[in-house]
């Protein structure tokens, strides 16, 4: 068995001078089965990855990355679309060569724009209780009166929105308030209260990010706010990726709620929904054994695609798999949260796959020709 460690302070330089910061969780050296970047959401920085099981680790690599202006990465005015590069020059350095990607909450848009700008690299894609972009007049559906608020004012008013992070980081540095607003906060949705109150440790994860973001509060996080609430500066019609794109959300997500969950399903291309009607925005603390199992199944799919001796074949894999994908949903049930197992998914010698539930229980329905199709469950 190969050992694993965790860095949490690491910083690559990239070429154009600015830094980006990362930790690292899992392999320490020799080959790995699976290479994932994850991209948190505001106020996550590096310092944020839900409690992760021991057999990934010892399988793979999980790298969080800051975005520019979070934790040890420097401020710089990017749009969506740059973020994408500086991924790539992040792999580059680091000798990796095709990856996955996740992006939860505020950091699923940077992992849309990569699924836009760099399909060639990726392995698969996970859009985790995500945003969207803001296209037509659903979008406010399923979120609370607040959410609306925050969201408005961070696609249209740049003052409110820098007094309300001001305000936001004045809690943070009296930490007794901002534990409380995040209860509250989480408390919206019957899912994410019950999941919190068992599971306490997982409001000092967010703390932690915030805490270390304070300094600045000023530059980086509502440049970022208002960079994902305006026009992304693609249509996501137009991605064309190979690899499977999955979506995770929480029916009862009250942050990025149904409206959103919709214009992402019904507009990403074979897009591969996983639903979970009794959840809200914190499904990837639930569902998070599940994700990476998923992520180590298409990253065996991707090389065997990669290492098959015949071009044509190839072809007619990437083809099967991406029509499998468009017909196929996975609903997840909320009782099942731990159950999923390597051994029982995909075998790594197969070309191609069924993306399905990891729960016995839910595999003949996942893995047959349905009726249903995922609008059923989002609309």
């Amino acid at each position: 068995m190969s050992a694993t460690k965790t860095e949490r302070n690491c910083v690559i330089k990239l070429g154009d001078g600015r830094d980006i910061g990362y930790s690292l969780h899992g392999r320490s050296h020799g080959p790995h089965s699976f290479v994932l970047f994850l991209f948190p959401g505001i106020p996550g920085n590096r310092l944020f990855l839900p409690p992760t099981e021991a057999r990934f680790l010892e399988i793979g690599r999980i790298y969080v990355l800051d975005r520019p202006g979070f934790g040890l990465s420097t401020y710089a005015p990017r749009s969506l679309l740059d973020w994408p590069s500086d991924v790539e020059e992040v792999a580059d350095q680091l000798g990796i060569q095709k990856f996955s990607v996740a992006g939860y909450s505020a950091g699923g848009p940077f992992a849309v724009a990569c699924a836009y700008k760099i399909p060639h690299r990726l392995n698969s894609v996970h859009i985790i209780s995500s945003l969207s972009p803001p296209e037509g007049d659903n979008i406010y559906e399923g979120m609370t009166l607040e959410n609306k608020f925050s969201y408005f004012i961070a696609s249209h008013c740049y003052p409110m929105l820098w007094a309300a992070l001001q305000c936001g980081a004045g809690m943070t540095r009296s930490f007794g308030p901002q534990r409380g607003a995040m209860k509250k906060e989480f408390s919206q949705c019957p899912g994410d209260s019950t999941y919190i109150n068992s599971h306490p440790e997982t409001v000092e994860i967010f703390l932690n990010c915030a805490r270390e973001n304070i300094g600045k509060v000023g530059e980086s996080p509502h440049h970022e706010y208002s960079v994902i609430t305006r026009d992304w500066g693609f249509q996501l019609t137009k991605i064309l990726c190979d690899a499977p794109i999955h979506v995770w959300h929480g029916l009862q997500d009250t942050g990025c709620g149904r409206g959103m969950l919709n214009l992402l399903i019904k507009n990403i291309p074979n897009c591969i929904p996983h639903l979970s009607p009794a959840e809200g925005h914190l499904l990837i603390f639930e569902h998070w054994s599940e994700i990476l199992h998923t992520v180590v199944t298409d990253s065996a799919t991707a090389s065997t695609l990669h290492t098959s001796p015949s071009p044509t074949g190839n072809h007619h894999h990437k083809h099967k798999a991406r029509h499998t994908a468009k017909r196929h949903y996975s609903h997840i049930h909320h009782h099942h949260t731990h159950h999923s197992h390597l051994e029982t998914r995909h075998s790594h010698s197969t070309p191609h796959c069924h993306y399905k539930s990891s729960h016995p229980a839910h595999s003949k329905q996942s893995t047959h020709k349905t009726k249903h199709t995922a609008r059923d469950y989002a609309d």
